[in-house]
């Protein structure tokens, strides 16, 4: 990451699965340089350690958007935005391909966000 930077580059780590243990690590990158994307890690803990440092991106239940109901859907978008978004710096995602979700449950997603999340 830190050659990528140097470089002017700003690189896009893509994290699967719980990484509390590395997020020391990846505050100690310089602040605005550097993208993480979470699935799978507390996005509280992943908020209180990079906020100010890095934008975060993710935290959206894929499953939720193949398998849920849409009042899942809506329920888990607006637990991130209110988790991630105070102060900037999120990017609302999700960690499957679009193609594989329910339209209904895209749907719920896009417009959640487009009409809770405001900046």
């Amino acid at each position: 990451m830190e050659a990528v930077i140097e470089m002017g580059g700003v690189p896009r780590i893509y994290t699967e699965g719980n990484y509390e243990n590395k997020l020391d690590l990846f505050a100690s990158m310089p602040p605005g340089k550097v993208i993480y994307h979470f699935i799978g890690t507390d996005m509280e803990k992943v908020k209180g350690k990079l906020t100010g440092i890095a934008c975060v991106s993710g935290g959206v239940n894929g499953t939720l958007l193949e398998y849920g109901t849409r009042e899942e859907v809506i329920a888990d978008v607006k637990r991130n935005i209110d988790i991630c978004a105070p102060g900037g710096g999120y990017m609302l995602d999700c960690n499957v391909s679009l193609d594989v979700a329910k339209s209904e449950n895209l749907h719920a997603m896009f417009d959640t966000a487009r009409n809770y999340m405001k900046y």
